[in-house]
């Protein structure tokens, strides 16, 4: 009996050892299929410049505020005699970009934070970068901040459009409350001399609120034919008093009041932010990433240029694409830099510096890489690699640029694809301000864009599908620009008539879902996507939806579907790697990455890219490369 049952736990244990070794090297296995390539470095987006005190009695300093998203802030402190850097370590991890950079009355640097609000100060004597924690706590941004003549700072915040004051003699900070009932953005604030701060609020119905350092009462002052979408700049001028520009408009802001000012006179430019004691000037010279210099310029003229030798970091990579000879294309975010990765060689070359923004989309198109981008040199760019760079934007340069008549570069064009036409198809949410979204017609060949505007009421398009009959189809999102509140309660699915330019039907593949994202037409001629965390399918001939499952895929990447050559499809979440069988749309997480999935989606043979931040790893796939 006792030898039976030694002989039974032997079994046993055997058993369990043989089911650890196999999970070791299937654990094994999937760890050998991914691989990484390499980093993406370059110098971040400048999102502050000023000067100020340095260490020394009567030495001067040009602080630099350089937002890597996802990453952190960075600033850097440069000589502007000897070109020597410093570079401060944020505070705050997880805050990664800051606005707002400006010397203090006591001759210290201040900037606020995202994405947590918090206001900073650099200490220039001890030349510490400190925290001095969240003037409102739960706002997200701290766009600008100004002086006034009582010695405080006063800084403003989204998304609750808050204004705050900070004194920095006795280091009291106080949240002054929302200035506006409905708008998110304070965006912008100045100071006059008689103790009104002057905050410009938007972006729904942009306007000007005067807020009273006296009483504490704040009022809109604009009247309502001067407001409108988007913002106004309010500033303190070079000549000391406080101005407001935008929407063809220009006020002078004194004593709660904005008196327009008539043809004949001209607002003044800001006062400077960056001026030497001698009263030159100082600043960059040159656009990464060619090499950059500290000028020096007095008169209008530059009269000293030193090298600057500031090298940045990591920068987050936004979207990238693969072109069928396998290079891969990308974008990195904030600011746009176009660029190219090699696999093979795992080498990164900077393009160029196409913008302040991000592109939404790429993809190659008939040996060029398409780009549809928000806040860039153009909102559409066509890039020709078998060409040599040539700037200017028009038909005869690389890239070539297209847009149309009243195009906003402000949208954020989530989607785009080839139609069956050969044309471009671009799906994009509004700009700030703005509901309803936009889709594109852009005839590359030609290079002319028609755009339909708002093809769904009040809904953004975030993603596209091409039909193998010529039709379009796109999904929704409810959302809309940066400011706004959805009007609609679910996102449609909806088909687009290339021929007559016209949305012919339209229904709401999952009740309740706020957007539909990582459309795709399967091998078998029906249409797949994602609303949510719900997979759909979708069957043109009968126009119903004949699938609907629920998923257990957190943190869907956006619009990362692709099919493989064994005809399956294959998708990204922030975890790893999922497929889904277009047979009966069984889905299942098929490897897990070994760092968060941020970007990607681009499969070059059984290839397939992701990112994490800067960084661009590969997974080989269950399939030999066709």
């Amino acid at each position: 009996m006792w030898k039976k049952c030694v002989s039974g736990l032997a079994v046993i244990l055997v058993s369990l050892l043989m089911s650890s070794i196999h999970a070791a090297q299937a654990a094994e296995n999937t760890e050998s299929a991914f691989r990484k390539i390499g980093t993406f470095h370059a110098i971040g987006g400048v999102k502050g410049l000023a000067t100020g005190p340095g260490s020394t009695p009567g030495s001067r300093l040009l602080y630099v505020d350089y937002m890597y998203i996802g990453d952190t802030i960075e600033i850097v402190a440069v000589d502007p005699v000897t070109g020597k850097l410093t570079t401060f370590a944020n505070p705050v991890p997880g805050e990664s970009g800051s606005y707002g950079l400006i010397e203090g009355p006591d001759g210290n640097m201040y900037m606020g934070s995202l994405p947590n609000a918090h206001l900073y100060c650099l200490d220039t004597k001890t030349q510490q970068l400190k925290d001095l924690g969240m003037p409102c706590p739960g706002e997200s941004y701290v766009w600008d901040i100004a002086v006034a003549p009582d010695k405080k700072l006063y800084g403003v915040t989204y998304p609750r459009c808050k204004l705050f004051s900070y004194d920095p003699a006795t280091k009291e900070m106080r949240d002054l409350g929302r200035m506006d009932p409905k708008e998110q953005y304070a965006r912008y604030v100045a100071a006059d001399d008689v103790g009104f701060i002057y905050v410009a609020t938007g972006t729904v119905n942009g306007g000007i609120v005067a807020y009273n350092i006296a009483t504490g009462k704040f009022a809109q002052i604009l009247t309502d034919a001067d407001r409108g979408r988007g913002f106004y700049k309010v500033y303190r001028g070079s000549d000391g008093k406080a101005y407001a520009i935008g929407f063809g408009h220009a006020f002078h802001l004194q004593n709660g009041h904005a008196v327009k000012l008539t043809e004949g006179e001209k607002a003044p430019p800001a006062q400077s932010k960056v001026l030497l004691a001698d009263g030159s000037t100082v600043g960059i010279g040159g656009r990464p990433p060619a090499a950059q210099t500290i000028q020096t310029a007095r008169g209008g003229k530059v009269v000293k240029s030193i090298p600057y030798l500031y090298e940045g970091r990591a920068l987050n990579i936004f979207r990238f694409t693969a072109t069928p000879q396998g290079m891969l294309y990308g974008s990195s975010v904030l600011p746009l830099y176009f660029f190219s990765l090699d696999p093979q060689t795992s080498q990164f070359a900077s393009i160029g510096y196409w913008g302040g923004g991000e592109s939404y989309s790429l993809i190659p198109h008939r040996g060029k890489v398409l780009l549809a981008s928000y806040s860039a040199n153009a909102i559409l760019m066509a890039y020709d690699p078998s060409r040599p760079l040539k700037a200017g934007g028009t038909i005869n340069d690389n890239p070539v640029h297209a847009s149309y008549e009243g195009a906003d570069h402000a949208w954020r064009p989530a989607a785009m694809i080839e139609g069956k036409d050969g044309k471009v198809y671009a799906g994009a949410t509004a700009g700030y301000g703005a509901l309803g979204g936009t889709l594109a017609v852009w005839d590359t060949a030609t290079n002319e864009v028609q755009a339909i505007e708002n093809p769904v009421k009040d809904q953004s398009v975030a993603s596209l599908a091409a039909a193998p009959d010529g039709s379009i189809y796109g999904g929704t999102s409810i959302g809309g620009g940066g400011g706004t509140v959805a009007t609609q309660k679910e996102a449609v699915l909806f088909q687009f008539d290339p021929a007559s330019h016209k949305v012919t039907s339209q229904l709401v593949p999952v009740p309740g879902a706020k957007s539909i994202t990582d459309l795709l037409m399967t091998p078998q001629g029906k249409l797949m996507g994602f609303a949510g965390d719900t997979l759909f399918v979708y069957d043109p001939q009968t126009r119903q939806i004949i699938h609907r499952q629920k998923t257990a895929l957190g943190g869907l990447i956006y619009n990362s579907v692709v099919i493989g050559a064994d005809q399956q499809i294959y998708g990204l979440s922030s975890d790893g790697i999922f497929s889904i069988n277009p047979q009966n749309y069984h889905v299942r997480e098929i490897a897990k990455a070994p760092v968060k999935i941020t970007s990607g989606g681009a499969l070059v043979g059984n290839q397939f890219y992701f990112a994490n931040l800067g960084t661009v790893y590969v997974y080989t796939l269950p399939f030999k490369s066709p």
